[in-house]
């Protein structure tokens, strides 16, 4: 078991110079990584409970341990399409689009989320595929995903990779109370908008909104990517956001970090390697 931690500038140098546990496993040019053509991504749906999780698929055929894509928070599957051409084509490549996110279903009506949630369609997901074993390359909140996966099966998980990952997601113990108080009123709200049209503006309005919304570190080549999958036309031609409101709400419960190394010290690569 290993795990590769890195920045996002990882996203285009992953394949070109791997780091696991601190020691360089493989490098080539880091300026010219190798690119595989690939096929089409293949869209799938994984069926759930409550609808189904959306995804797409590289390289379904491949032999290796297959690798499980998670995105960050309000992005969604497209954020592995520049990444899938650098990837041994060994390895098949499956992107989800999270609960709320892109093609997938919502949250019932009356349900929230919480990081937990995650990780049993993780786990889904690997069931419906018959995995015993996965890689998980995970990007900020869903490297937050992977870790927590990983520490609650930490016999399915052969490889971490967390991209972003600034810290886990964790709230003090003492200011739970008054998060799940603002947490139910923002979620109660949200409900209110779910049967409501959503704002709709034109293409290249849409795009500077995303691009802003991520403080300008999102390029106009990457929000074209996400909203691909982040977005729906209207009847008149414009766009509207598709994800899920209540996904913008503050969580009503949370983990204290005390929590959080208890799932990673289950998993031996990030307990050895002292990663909290």
């Amino acid at each position: 078991m290993s795990f590769i931690f890195g920045s996002g500038l990882m996203l285009k140098r992953l394949s070109s110079s791997c780091f696991v546990q601190g020691k360089t496993l493989c490098t080539q040019n880091i300026y010219r990584p190798k690119m595989y053509e690939l096929e089409e991504a293949k869209e799938i749906k994984i069926p759930i409970p409550s609808g189904y999780i959306a995804g797409k698929v590289w390289n379904e055929g491949g032999t290796s341990t297959p690798i499980l894509g998670l995105h960050g928070f309000m992005d969604n599957a497209g954020t592995w399409d520049t990444m899938a051409p650098l990837l041994p084509q060994c390895h098949s490549l499956v992107s989800i689009d999270l609960t709320g996110h892109g093609l997938s279903s919502r949250y019932p009506i009356g349900g929230f989320g919480h990081l937990i949630s995650y990780v049993i369609i993780v786990e889904r997901v690997m069931q419906h595929f018959g995995w015993n074993e996965v890689n998980i390359l995970g990007h900020s909140m869903g490297a937050g995903i992977g870790l927590l996966y990983a520490g609650t099966f930490p016999e399915k998980v052969k490889k971490l990779v967390m991209i972003d990952l600034i810290k886990p997601m964790s709230t003090p113990a003492a200011d739970q109370p008054e998060k799940t108080a603002l947490g139910i009123s923002d979620l109660i709200k949200a409900e209110s908008r779910l049967e409501s049209n959503p704002p709709s503006y034109e293409y290249d309005v849409i795009i500077d909104k995303m691009v802003k919304s991520y403080g300008n570190s999102l390029t106009e080549e990457s929000a074209k990517i996400l909203l691909k999958r982040g977005s729906v036309r209207q009847p008149d031609g414009s766009y509207s956001f598709n994800y899920d409101p209540r996904l913008k709400t503050r969580g009503v419960l949370g983990m204290t970090m005390e929590q959080q190394k208890e799932y990673g010290n289950r998993f031996p690569a990030l307990n050895e390697n002292n990663f909290f």
